[in-house]
């Protein structure tokens, strides 16, 4: 399954649903944070990224981040931080001010957002990638000797690391369930721990909480 697969879900069967709330209180329903990942997954294909390559992200926020690593899950394409060296690198989307990594294509990530991230607009849905054992990301890890390693985690590894995780919060929420879950995680968005926290939310119907 692909890890963004969940999202298209609740998106169709609660899209009014609250899944992404910012610091300053502004929420984002499943119905837009869908069709925001949907229309970045489509600028990504018309940039001519294609499955099995791998893009190293610089984003200024969370939510630019969140979005643009599932996109790039809908189609396939492995994302990674731009700590990831140039030579496992196709192509880097960077913010305004990021540093590259000296990768041999760089492409500005705003080349893939709407003009209006308040009004974008709905359309077709691009085809989603089976994911499975498809690499969905590279994680930066020291592992156990201190020295720096990056480690490839498929979608499928993705998925159940989710589900080891959700029967602990399935008890912590009790009768609410996981879609009254609202979880902020203070762990890096490009580690898998990180990444999985805020997949564990989108799966189960709850909101992401910008720390």
């Amino acid at each position: 399954m692909n890890a963004s697969a969940p999202l298209q879900d609740h998106a169709r069967r609660t899209p009014d649903a609250q899944a992404y709330v910012g610091v300053d209180g502004t929420a984002v329903t499943y119905a837009a944070l869908e069709r925001t990942v949907n229309f970045v997954a489509r600028r990504a294909l018309e940039a001519g990224m294609a499955p099995g390559q791998t893009a190293a992200l610089a984003a200024n926020d969370l939510y630019r981040y969140l979005v643009t690593a599932l996109a790039l899950a809908r189609i396939g394409v492995t994302y990674a931080p731009i700590s990831l060296p140039a030579q496992w690198t196709d192509v880097a989307l960077l913010d305004a001010r990021a540093t590259g990594n000296g990768a041999a294509r760089t492409l500005e990530l705003r080349a893939l957002w709407p003009d209006d991230i308040t009004a974008v607009p709905a359309s077709e849905s691009v085809p989603m990638h089976d994911g499975g054992d498809a690499i969905l990301m590279i994680c930066p890890s020291s592992g156990t000797t201190g020295a720096r390693k990056f480690v490839p985690i498929s979608h499928e590894l993705s998925r159940r690391r989710v589900q080891a995780r959700a029967p602990v919060m399935l008890r912590a929420m009790g009768a609410q369930g996981l879609s009254a879950l609202r979880l902020a995680s203070l762990i890096g968005s490009d580690t898998s721990f990180g990444f999985s926290s805020m997949l564990l939310v989108l799966g189960g119907g709850g909101a992401v909480l910008e720390p």
